[in-house]
């Protein structure tokens, strides 16, 4: 899978739409170079949620 900064985003978002409390777990396998951008997007997706 290839997913983008907006992707990570979006995911985030519609996740935190489930109901009033999330979890999110970080597995292993990603790319150390563009893993904070994606935990990023990811956070900015939770908030907007």
């Amino acid at each position: 899978m290839e997913v983008t900064e907006e992707g990570f985003a979006e995911l985030a978002r519609r996740s935190a739409q489930l109901g009033p409390r999330v979890a999110a777990v970080l597995e292993g396998g990603y790319n150390l170079a563009t893993l904070p951008r994606l935990v990023e997007a990811a956070l900015a997706g939770f908030a907007a949620g």
